[in-house]
């Protein structure tokens, strides 16, 4: 009786050593993964202000990013709506509420495109942030042709709209390549990159899985 009952004891702080140690590793993996989420919001609004004639911003690099980060779609996009909110307190609003749903999903949309950014995978980072360009630019400017009073509502119009528009995108897609391959090199150098699986440290000597001899 004596055996099984200092037996059931060192089980049971075994026991709750692990479920302390399961907390600590819980807090600090929060503690990362909410000062990635503060220095992508702060990349995001300080870049928006530090752009205003060549309309490169690191948007969409931030949006890719957080994607890659963070383990669900809606906490990663959390990140750049954080941001717009947040720059928008001083830049100029949009005329109506639908050319703002418009505007917040076309930048939030990229972080369904995790599985685009791996450390390493230059050609799909860039085409992530390339296709990022392409549909903010097709979408945005399709809502103001509709929304607006600018252009007649016709195939014509619509065309003159985007013919318009060109010019402010001529360096949209170079700046959002030169921000997500930045960016993404940064923060896996960091070790914060790992595919739908949060902040994680990178893998070490230490981390790799002992094999049994003789095999």
């Amino acid at each position: 009786m004596v055996a099984a009952a200092q037996a059931l004891s060192s089980w049971h702080s075994r026991g709750l050593a692990v479920f302390r140690a399961g907390q600590t590793r819980g807090a600090v993996r929060a503690g990362r993964l909410a000062a990635v989420w503060l220095a992508l919001v702060a990349v995001f609004v300080i870049g928006r202000f530090l752009q205003p004639a060549w309309n490169v911003t690191p948007s969409a690099a931030v949006a890719l990013v957080a994607g890659a980060v963070f383990p669900g779609a809606a906490l990663a996009a959390s990140v750049p709506v954080a941001g717009l909110v947040i720059s928008n307190l001083v830049l100029p609003g949009y005329e109506s509420l639908t050319m703002a749903a418009v505007v917040f999903a076309a930048t939030a949309w990229p972080v369904i495109l995790r599985r685009w950014v791996r450390p390493g995978r230059t050609l799909g980072i860039a085409a992530g942030a390339l296709v990022s360009s392409v549909v903010f630019f097709l979408t945005t400017n399709l809502a103001y042709w509709w929304l607006s009073h600018d252009y007649p509502l016709t195939i014509e119009g619509l065309g003159a709209c985007y013919v318009a528009a060109v010019p402010f995108f001529r360096w949209m897609p170079l700046g959002d390549v030169a921000w997500s391959l930045a960016l993404t090199t940064a923060t896996a150098a960091m070790g914060h990159l790992v595919i739908g699986q949060g902040v994680v440290k990178p893998r070490t000597v230490c981390d790799a899985p002992v094999t049994p001899a003789g095999e």
